[in-house]
């Protein structure tokens, strides 16, 4: 499982990039479910125009992850940023690890 349904990605297709810009911690959520190659996650990111800034903790996190993609969960994200007292990427109760 990746934490992020079908349906979700159904939808993010149809909609057009000029009329909504997604939640980091989804695009996070998604490069990593799709287990992108790392350069191609960190570039999806940017796409939806983000910058992870080290400032910020959780951003730190999700480019921690990205440079993991393939290799990580978005269960096993989830599980680290909980641990961190921070907001899972998804909310999905059901996850399993990969």
């Amino acid at each position: 499982m990746t934490g992020v349904t079908e349906r979700t990605i159904r939808d993010m297709c149809a909609e057009s990039s000029e009329e909504r810009r997604f939640d980091l911690r989804f695009i996070v959520a998604v490069a990593i479910g799709l287990k992108m190659m790392p350069e191609h996650a960190l570039e999806f990111v940017e796409l939806d125009g983000y910058h992870l800034r080290r400032k910020k903790k959780e951003e730190r996190f999700y480019k921690f992850f990205l440079h993991r993609s393939g290799k990580i969960s978005v269960s096993e994200c989830n599980r680290i940023l909980k641990n961190h007292n921070l907001l899972p990427l998804t909310n999905c109760e059901n996850e399993q690890t990969n």
